[in-house]
């Protein structure tokens, strides 16, 4: 009889602790969520250390942080805003980065975003045209449905390429 009752007691904690979680899973706001991003800066081939990155939300400056050794970086954004990210110490080699952290309601996790920041203009073939890709972000960020995931909007990021072409 008594392990009957202990055996019972084990269930009823347990259906409780998973109740639990579920709920919690479940009810988790958007406004609970982060988006870790990391990368890599590179410029002609070789990571660069201690290159600026500006990150402004909404038009807003709201840090600044440095690439460490072999060019590295992370920093975690909210949801629902609108980054920029300005890669560079010098105004010829800025490239900016848009990323729009908005998601579907009901998500139940984000994965992390990882990229690499190639700060020269790998795709102009016309020198003149260097200035103009240099001047627009070389990429928009956001969540993907069918994925899942964060992702660079590949139909921005191709048409830039045939402008400065």
């Amino acid at each position: 009889m008594s392990h009957f009752i202990f055996s019972l007691k084990v269930f009823l904690i347990s259906t409780i602790l998973i109740s639990i979680n579920f709920n919690t899973i479940s009810s988790q706001s958007p406004n609970d969520f982060t988006l870790p991003i990391s990368g890599r800066v590179m410029l002609n081939g070789k990571t660069i250390d201690n290159v600026k990155i500006s990150i402004f939300q909404d038009n807003q400056l709201i840090d600044s942080i440095f690439t460490g050794p072999n060019g590295k970086f992370y920093y975690v954004l909210s949801i629902n805003s609108q980054y920029a990210l300005i890669f560079g110490n010098f105004e010829d080699t800025q490239k900016n980065l848009i990323i729009e952290t908005y998601i579907p309601n009901g998500l139940k996790e984000i994965k992390p975003y990882n990229c690499i920041i190639r700060l020269d203009a790998e795709f102009v073939d016309d020198p003149k045209n260097a200035e103009l890709y240099l001047d627009y972000p070389i990429g928009i960020v956001k969540f993907d449905k069918e994925s899942g995931m964060f992702e660079l909007d590949y139909h921005y990021s191709r048409s830039r390429i045939r402008e400065v072409k």
